[in-house]
């Protein structure tokens, strides 16, 4: 987001624990709390937080009956940022399928058989990931017509705080008193990472909607103004070819 957009201002909330896994209701609660947060702030300035483009770096699929309520419960807080003037930006997944996933799959996407209508409101983005060149979809992502665009999330520089996770298997083989190695994969003190995913596809485009918003206020719902700054971020990045 800081990359594409370098005048916005994050508002970061953390919602999963050290191994990237959430469980749903805390996940309802903290989206709802956020939700809270632009309408207070839609209501009365003064109050609340702006809230322009709101990023999703998750997703889960339906595995019983009862996942199906909480994507209703999703979809009507998601629903209710959008109706508010807040474009929603969703990863599509890194399984490789082309099963819908959730939320990136909750808007009337073409064929659909979910039930939610076209509206209005400011829209929901799901975003799947291109490759380095930009001419190929990752082969990681996930596809389907649920997934709106693709955009770069394969070998993504960007910056990292600096620590180191759990070690993975590498190769040493040292010489004359001299460490040599391969690239660890988890040691990130340097600063930087070259990561991969969907995860980071979606940010990328939230920060490139957030930054053509720019100084646009859409405190009022200005559905024009949205769209027109969705449609230039669909419009301008690259389309995979065959």
């Amino acid at each position: 987001v800081r990359q594409a957009a370098p005048d916005a201002d994050i508002l970061s909330v953390r919602a999963a624990g050290a191994l990237g896994v959430v469980d749903e209701s805390t996940f309802l609660t903290a989206l709802a709390q956020v939700v809270e947060l632009l309408r207070r702030h839609r209501a009365n300035p003064k109050t609340g937080h702006p809230i322009d483009v709101l990023n999703l770096s998750l997703g889960y699929y339906h595995e019983t009956p009862e996942d199906g309520l909480y994507s209703r419960t999703l979809y009507a807080l998601l629903a209710k940022a959008r109706e508010l003037g807040c474009v929603v930006v969703c990863s599509a997944g890194n399984d490789a399928i082309d099963r819908p996933s959730f939320p990136a799959s909750l808007w009337a996407w073409p064929g659909a058989d979910n039930g939610i209508a076209r509206d209005r409101w400011a829209p929901l983005v799901s975003v799947g990931a291109l490759n380095p060149s930009a001419r190929s979809v990752a082969l990681f992502s996930n596809v389907g017509p649920w997934v709106r665009l693709y955009a770069p999330g394969a070998a993504v520089v960007s910056t990292s705080p600096a620590f180191v996770g759990g070690q993975q298997a590498m190769t040493r083989a040292d010489i004359d008193g001299l460490r040599r190695e391969t690239i660890d994969p988890d040691d990130y003190r340097g600063g930087f990472a070259v990561w991969s995913g969907t995860s980071f596809a979606a940010p990328y485009v939230a920060g490139r909607i957030a930054a053509l918003l720019g100084e646009v206020s859409v405190a009022d719902v200005d559905a024009d103004a949205v769209d027109a700054a969705v449609t230039s971020v669909v419009a301008d990045l690259p389309s995979p070819v065959d």
